[in-house]
């Protein structure tokens, strides 16, 4: 069996979990959820802190080495009457799917997504330790035609 790593998709290609999201909803400001993204990125085996603007962070999923970008996605942060409301977005992504004698006997694989994944549940994780009365949900939401 052979593994096919296709390139980056961009939005208009689906993957059943490329929709996958966490949504925090916390007492904290949003530059304090901001620096708690920022802060975790480190302690999540692949994941890389590519940048940060108003109201958004950015990060890549990296192969080894570091060399190869597998997915790219960001979290959204903005400020609320009550606290701040963050949710996290899949960009791009890579695929891969084993086949044999290039036919496919596998579904596709969203490559990153266990990283992307421990990201954004130990992020929820995080706002919930410094803000116990926080609401984190992880949630993948299936995308209609998607492989």
């Amino acid at each position: 069996m052979e593994s096919e790593l296709q390139g980056a998709q961009k939005m208009a290609a689906k993957h059943k979990k490329s929709n996958a999201t966490v949504e925090i909803e916390s007492t904290l400001s949003a530059d304090a959820v901001a620096a708690l993204c920022q802060q975790l990125a480190p302690s999540v085996q692949g994941v890389r802190l590519e940048g940060a603007t108003p109201g958004r962070v950015h990060f890549s999923i990296r192969g080894l080495g570091g060399f190869s970008e597998l997915m790219t996605f960001r979290v959204d942060i903005s400020d609320t009457p009550g606290g701040s409301r963050a949710t996290t977005r899949i960009e791009s992504f890579k695929t891969t799917q084993e086949t044999i004698m290039f036919i496919p006997v596998t579904p596709k694989s969203l490559v990153g997504y266990r990283s992307y994944r421990n990201f954004a549940v130990k992020l929820g994780e995080e706002v919930q330790r410094d803000d116990p009365s926080a609401r984190s949900v992880f949630t993948e939401r299936p995308v209609a035609g998607a492989s």
